[in-house]
């Protein structure tokens, strides 16, 4: 018994799901392409794309896309290539790089595409392509030579001396019989060679020769010869080979041609070779088989307040080899008397290149029986004036040649004060002490005790002559660039005390060992704990004097003597910041204009300690190479990721990787360098802002770092919280309260997202590609969220000519929506990165193969476009009344000519009323009829949307979660729900047949001329098909909108078996 039937959809925003009919929403599809689905607006034709800029007009590789937001004023987009960079402002206007303020050119060395060479080879099936070389006009292999990928074969293609013309040959057959465009390309070296070849051909031979033609002088600048090239060029690689190709597209017969490279000299006996490496490549196709760089560049980049940091993760970073500046190479040292003690000698022992000498002074503050002495005047009765033969006790004074010297020994006056070797601890220069002099405390009197021992030393040495220089009580000694300081001793006849302290090689045991006199410059170890060298610090003096040998002044931390100190800024992220000519516009040339500066960043030096107190941060290559892998921001801290380590800098010193300071324990405020300890091999390669703590992504375990308290180094962990094999390289999409992350599923690619459970501590991460698990084609290449409009962006290796999107929406802690869909562009097209900012997706896109542009999708629920009702979908949007547009009459007609030049199949648009505006193209210009000039036009090129609907079932079971099979389910007729819609068809197929139905708005009579013909209402359509044989499909290659929220199938059900009785 055969039985009416209505199956509603009643939503269509559920997006394409592979899932069987069985498990399949009622509000996902089967296929979903060019359609925007939200809760607010249901199944929308996407939003159109707006013509921004041009990046290149000529064949480019591969961009990576950064947008920097600083705030409302500051918004620009980034696009990176291989030794390129430009910057745009977001309505296109390009602005300068430049190096400096003096306006000299950037460096773009450090964005090198092709930094990993030996990794090239992986990108690329060598085994196709094999030598059929012409071996007589070929050397050996070169061994020595490994060609510009560090393997294969490199061999010398020397000329003919005797031939004039068409030099020797390399033949191979191209084994291809198709008539479509082929490429041919190898590498070619000329630099060494004993004769360089003025020009190398890569040919096509057959019927009509084609060939581009390298010349050595201007590599980059090839030439072509014959009708049948379409193109061709040269790249670059390292060591001075470069990549040179053709691409032809046959126009006479089909046969297998010949490959020739050739030496073309003009005249005879020149000798001329050039290096060639294998294999020669050849294959079916309209672009390099090998780009010299690679599909995604290794290229990263983070914005943080003024400045963005650009990472080429193929570079290690690397240590200076400069090291910290020590001691004079002569040798020098300080001797300070700490203290003053009342009879005690002060000897200073001076080890040189010529030998070893003592010099001893004595403080002597009252005689032996312990009654003062008298200034001037022997306690004998000897003179005041020394004399020969006189007996002088202990504390007598004397004077001779114009010092005053008392008697430290006593002795018959043979001895004159002049205190020559042997006899030195006799006389020792008069200190006048007083009474806390007598009793051993610091007395300003140490000043007499270094000057009389610099006197010694600088006049009564014999076998050294190393100066000696006193100010206050230092003593400062140095050898003259002939003999040396080898080692300084110095002691007192005390045993216990701290009388005196030695400044040199061997350190100091604290600080207050010091004077607060030296030498400017001058660096001293103070050692710590004796068993362990991490509280080891090193300190230099800070003279106010500098000029002066010895003057007062502080000691300031410094870096170890001998050690590496400075971060190769060549190697190590570079800077890109936005900034204003002068007047004069020195820069730029025009004055006051914005302009961004790409250098090397003024990275901080280790201004403190040594490799063990205050080690090489961890990014930095030890031993084996070691890359950056990744930059982000946190905690107000710069961070970067370098195989299992994770290092960021200094608290708000976004330039310092070191510690501030090792001789008070480390802060703070320190640089954190952490190492995941785990058992596996862990080499982290992106990062993702999480809920106030970091997700750190490795090929199979992910960590996150998380701190107590305070971020500091004492605080900050790294905790291992999933286990995921993951395709790491790409950065994970922050999604606002999630982070999705890509993995491999085979040809295909998957998504998965990080949500924190309810226990605050522990992680998951769901499929959320499980519905469409062959959905996402190739490998993913980058992922792009906007928690504004919860939407993700998805480009793979697969779909270059578009990209996927999810949209999800969230009610309370359910989501209500997780849709996949696909956004196509036309078929030339190549999608070369995306950026978000706010609720504006900008899209690099090349087409065509040479034209590369930034396009912009204004991403809204119920779009509509300003002084229009309505959203006009078109690609490349360019608005007439845009003041960028410039309209002039020709002959009556109206020529616009807007930014970018418009191209064959665009369309033009009324934006008031949407109706396709007859026009011409002219030099890339839009000609229409009349004088047109006040109206307002889009000009654009259509694209086609469809939403392919899931097949009806009637549900049963529980949650209605099972398809009835008991009978023939038979869809007469379709009732389609819309709102503000003004056309669409309805495609309904069939086994062997397919029909179309078509909307086109309101019927005659019942709208404005001049204004939008669009309606809300039920669109009935006619099925007559089984359930499981229809495809019911909407679609539209239309600019105007089209707005579907639900879909009921009117049915017959007929059971195959009815009880009976």
């Amino acid at each position: 018994m055969t039985k009416p039937v209505s199956i509603p959809f009643p939503s269509l925003i559920g997006g394409v799901s592979q899932q069987p009919d069985a498990l399949r929403f009622t509000s996902q599809a089967k296929a979903a392409d060019n359609v925007y689905l939200s809760p607010i607006d249901g199944a929308i034709p996407r939003h159109a794309t707006d013509a921004i800029a041009t990046i290149a007009s000529s064949y480019v590789g591969p961009q990576v896309v950064h947008a920097i937001d600083r705030d409302e004023s500051e918004r620009y987009l980034v696009t990176l290539g291989h030794q390129s960079l430009q910057v745009f402002d977001l309505l296109g206007r390009e602005f300068p790089v430049r190096a400096d303020a003096a306006g000299n050119p950037a460096d773009l060395t450090y964005l090198d595409g092709t930094a990993s060479y030996n990794n090239k080879a992986d990108l690329f099936d060598w085994s196709n392509f094999t030598w059929q070389p012409n071996l007589e006009a070929l050397d050996p292999a070169l061994t020595a030579e490994q060609g510009p990928f560090g393997s294969g074969e490199v061999y010398r293609l020397q000329a003919d001396s005797s031939v004039a013309g068409s030099s020797d040959w390399v033949n191979q057959t191209t084994g291809l019989t198709s008539p479509q465009p082929q490429v041919y390309q190898c590498c070619i070296k000329t630099a060494g060679e004993a004769v360089v070849p003025g020009e190398i051909d890569l040919m096509f031979q057959q019927l009509v020769d084609s060939y581009v033609t390298f010349n050595p002088a201007d590599p980059l600048n090839t030439t072509s010869t014959g009708s049948e090239v379409l193109s061709h060029g040269a790249e670059a690689l390292r060591d001075d080979w470069y990549l040179v190709w053709i691409v032809y597209q046959p126009t006479g017969s089909i046969e297998n041609r010949n490959l020739t490279i050739r030496i073309n000299e003009t005249t005879p006996a020149n000798d001329a070779s050039c290096l060639v490496w294998g294999p020669v490549m050849v294959d079916e196709r309209d672009t390099p088989i090998l780009e010299v760089i690679p599909k995604k560049l290794p290229f990263k980049a983070q914005s943080v307040i003024d400045y963005t940091f650009i990472l080429n993760t193929e570079i290690p970073p690397a240590l200076q080899n400069a090291v910290a500046p020590g001691n004079d190479a002569d040798g020098e040292a300080l001797v300070f008397i700490q203290q003053i003690a009342n009879g005690t000698g002060y000897t200073v022992k001076i080890t040189s290149s010529a030998g070893t000498e003592e010099f001893t002074a004595a403080v002597i503050g009252q005689r032996a029986d312990g009654t003062p002495y008298n200034n001037f005047g022997p306690a004998s009765g000897a003179s005041s004036v020394w004399i020969g033969g006189t007996v002088y006790q202990i504390g007598d004074k004397v004077s001779y040649n114009g010092a005053d010297y008392v008697c430290i020994e006593a002795h018959s006056g043979v001895v004159q004060p002049e205190i020559t070797s042997g006899w030195e601890n006799q006389w020792a220069v008069n200190v006048d002490p007083t009474d806390s002099f007598a009793r051993g405390n610091v007395s300003p009197e140490g000043t007499a005790v270094a000057s009389a021992l610099a006197n010694l030393i600088n006049n009564s040495a014999i076998t050294i002559s190393i100066t000696a220089e006193a100010k206050g009580p230092v003593l400062y000694l140095y050898g003259d660039g002939v003999e040396s300081l080898d080692t300084v001793e110095a002691f007192t006849s005390k045993e216990n005390g701290n009388y005196v302290s030695v400044l040199d090689g061997n350190g100091i045991d604290e600080i207050t060992d010091a004077p607060l006199i030296s030498k400017d410059g001058f660096i001293v170890k103070v050692r710590g704990d004796a068993e362990n060298d991490l509280d080891d610090y090193w300190v230099k003096f800070v003279a106010k004097d500098p000029s002066a040998n010895l003057s007062e002044g502080v000691w300031e931390e410094t870096v170890a003597p001998g050690a590496q100190y400075i971060l190769d800024p060549a190697t190590m992220p570079h800077t890109l910041v936005r900034r204003v000519d002068d007047a004069v516009g020195t820069a730029t040339g025009t004055g006051g204009e914005t302009y961004f500066t790409f250098e090397e960043a003024d990275w901080d030096d280790r201004e403190v300690g040594n490799d063990t107190s205050n080690p090489t941060p961890s990014f930095v290559e030890t031993g084996f190479r070691k890359t950056i892998s990744d930059v982000f921001f946190h905690e107000n801290r710069l961070g970067f990721l370098a195989d299992q380590d994770v290092i960021l800098s200094e608290n708000g010193a976004y330039f310092n990787f070191w510690r501030s300071s090792t001789a008070f324990g480390v802060v703070a405020s320190d640089r954190v360098d952490l190492t995941a300890a785990t058992t596996a091999v862990t080499r982290f390669q992106s990062a993702a802002a999480f809920e106030g703590e970091v997700l750190l992504f490795a090929d199979n375990e992910q960590f996150v770092l998380t701190h107590t308290e305070i971020f500091a180094p004492d605080t900050a962990e790294l905790k291992p919280v999933l286990s995921y094999r993951i395709n790491s390289r790409v950065r994970p999409a922050n999604l606002g309260g999630t982070v999705s992350f890509p993995f491999k599923r085979g040809d295909f690619s998957g998504v998965r997202e990080v949500v924190r459970l309810q226990d605050g501590l522990s992680f998951e991460a769901p499929d959320i590609t499980v519905q469409c698990p062959t959905y996402l084609e190739g490998e993913i290449l980058e992922m792009v969220g906007s928690p504004l409009e919860d939407m993700m962006v998805v480009r793979t290796s697969g779909f270059t000519n578009g990209f996927y999107v999810y949209k999800w929406a969230g009610q309370g802690q359910s989501r209500v929506q997780s849709a996949w869909t696909r956004y196509v562009f036309d078929n030339a097209a190549d999608v070369r990165g995306v950026a978000w900012i706010d609720n504006d997706l900008y899209v690099v896109i090349l087409h065509g193969g040479t034209s590369l542009h930034i396009e912009r999708i204004q991403v809204r629920p119920q779009p509509i476009d300003e002084g229009s009702t309505f959203h006009t979908r078109l690609d490349r949007r360019q608005r007439t009344t845009d003041p960028a547009v410039t309209s002039a009459l020709v002959s009556g007609d109206t020529e616009f000519t807007f930014p970018l030049a418009i191209e064959a199949g665009a369309v033009v648009a009324d934006a008031v009323s949407g109706q396709l505006v007859d026009h011409t193209l002219s030099a890339g210009k839009v000609v229409v009829t009349g004088d047109v000039q006040a109206e307002d036009y889009w000009v654009g090129y259509s694209y086609d949307w469809k939403l392919t609907f899931g097949t009806p079932y009637i549900k049963t079971g529980p949650e209605g979660r099972q398809n009835n099979r008991t009978g023939r389910l038979q869809l007469l007729w379709g009732r389609l729900e819309f709102a503000d819609s003004a056309r669409f068809t309805v495609e309904v197929a069939g086994p062997g047949a397919s029909r179309e139905y078509e909307y086109t708005g309101k019927s005659i009579g019942s709208y404005v001329l001049g204004t939008l013909n669009d309606d809300d209402g039920e669109y009935r359509f006619p099925i007559l098909l089984k359930n499981t044989d229809a495809v019911v499909s909407v679609k539209s290659s239309s600019h105007l909108p089209a707005r579907l929220l639900s879909i009921e199938w009117e049915s017959q059900f007929s059971p195959r078996t009815s009880r009976v009785g």
